[in-house]
């Protein structure tokens, strides 16, 4: 064994600068890839019960959290169609409105134009 070491040894010297490089590139790339977060998970997985009991208990919550979030908008695009309904029912109201606001502006001005007094002060005639 410790021949082998010492025969790898001897063998350095002769490889080149550009060799040595990429070998030392290529043990960074799989030092990088076992040390991702990932591997990590998947280790503590195979390995530990109560991790996938914690994970489970998060995709849980999550799940919660997506459907909560799922029927608050189905609730709201329900409001929102429902206003919209309204809004739609509303619109000829609001045309009497605005047509009788013009009808009781031009009696108010008519009123102004004969000169009958201040419109603030007009009273009821009596009986």
């Amino acid at each position: 064994m410790l021949e082998d070491t010492f025969t790898l040894l001897q063998d350095l010297p002769s490889e080149s600068e550009a060799a040595l490089s990429g070998m030392l590139g290529a043990v960074h790339d799989a030092h990088d890839q076992l040390a991702a977060p990932h591997v990590a998970h998947l280790h503590n997985v195979k390995h530990s019960p109560r991790y996938v009991d914690v994970l489970t208990s998060q995709l849980k919550q999550k799940l919660v959290l997506s459907e909560r979030s799922a029927r608050a908008a189905a609730v709201a695009e329900e409001r929102r169609a429902a206003a919209l309904e309204r809004a739609t029912q509303m619109r000829p109201v609001l045309a009497r409105l605005v047509e009788h606001s013009k009808l009781l502006q031009a009696d108010v001005f008519s009123v102004a134009a004969l000169g009958v007094g201040d419109v603030g002060d007009r009273r009821r005639p009596r009986a």
